[in-house]
């Protein structure tokens, strides 16, 4: 059995844990950002998906893919007013 004092504290630790997750999911700065490395990298896990699948695509077909998800992603992230290098 644990003594009272060691289980109070394990209570507070979690209770600190708790608090910094919830500043942290409420600040205004966490959810755009979040969106952002969705929405960049949404085209990649298309190209990843169909080179996965059991038919495999010709290689200009899998280059035209990739070639297209670069654009989207530089598209999104100058959408995103934040700078991103040319891939």
């Amino acid at each position: 059995m644990h003594p009272k004092n060691s289980i109070g504290a394990l209570g507070q630790k979690k209770s600190n844990r708790v608090k910094a997750k919830r500043a942290v999911l409420s600040t205004r700065s966490f959810w755009p950002k979040v969106l952002f490395c969705f929405s960049t990298t949404l085209p990649l896990v298309y190209v990843l998906r169909e080179v996965d699948s059991d038919v495999r695509p010709s290689m200009p077909f899998l280059y035209d893919m990739l070639d297209t998800a670069k654009e989207e992603m530089c598209e999104m992230a100058v959408r995103g007013s934040t700078c991103l290098t040319r891939i």
